[in-house]
């Protein structure tokens, strides 16, 4: 899976809003996100590690990259609810949690195995990609835009574990969504259906239920 495909997953399980999104991975995570990633499965396992994380910075065995200063005002509206208690104005709880670097991670002696199926692999794992890379496509001016955004959907439709001649209930949706965040040059809100149309009239994509709605007018 491409690094876009396990942020636009990271995301979903850090229950991100929009604004945090667009970025893509970045250099530096905080230990909460970073644990949680890593035992996105295990709750127990993900704050047993967020403890060893705290520790080893606090040792100076791991060096920090700073804090991500978070804003709490719904975190103390809600405990407040659940205690029975009345503010008119609630104060702001702002907590500041220590980040650590991609590469510090990576190279952290006591850093535990990294589950297979986990999002964090898109940030630790992600190589530098150099300019002559195997997506020079998407800079190659002698290749019509349409051809492009043809060829991004198919190799997205691909990282999402799709065949793109049964494409899933959902799968057009997700293809769509993560085709704005891994190829924001080549779509607009409205290219994506447009390009969809093409391979669809080409025969090239189809979903999965295509025979059964078909008399309907379904993608």
């Amino acid at each position: 899976m491409t690094p876009a495909f396990l942020w636009h997953r990271a995301c979903s399980i850090l229950k991100l809003g929009q604004s945090k999104r667009g970025g893509g991975w970045p250099d530096a995570l905080n230990i909460e996100h970073i644990a949680t990633l890593h035992y996105y499965r295990d709750g127990d396992m993900a704050e047993a590690l967020r403890s060893l994380l705290a520790a080893a910075i606090a040792s100076g065995s791991l060096e920090p990259a700073g804090c991500d200063r978070i804003e709490g005002d719904e975190d103390y509206r809600l405990l407040a609810r659940r205690m029975g208690l009345e503010s008119r104005a609630p104060a702001t709880r702002t907590r500041d949690i220590p980040m650590v670097s991609r590469g510090a991670y990576r190279d952290w002696p006591d850093r535990p195995d990294i589950p297979g199926d986990s999002p964090l692999h898109g940030w630790i794992d992600a190589p530098e990609r150099p300019e002559e890379s195997g997506d020079d496509w998407r800079r190659d001016p002698g290749i019509d835009p349409s051809e492009k955004q043809e060829r991004a959907i198919l190799e997205t439709l691909k990282a999402l574990g799709y065949d793109p001649l049964a494409v899933p209930n959902g799968g057009k949706a997700k293809a769509r969504e993560l085709c704005g965040i891994e190829y924001p040059e080549l779509f607009s809100p409205t290219s994506f259906g447009t390009a969809w149309n093409r391979l669809k009239d080409a025969q090239k994509v189809r979903m999965k239920n295509h025979s059964r709605y078909s008399h309907r007018g379904a993608d």
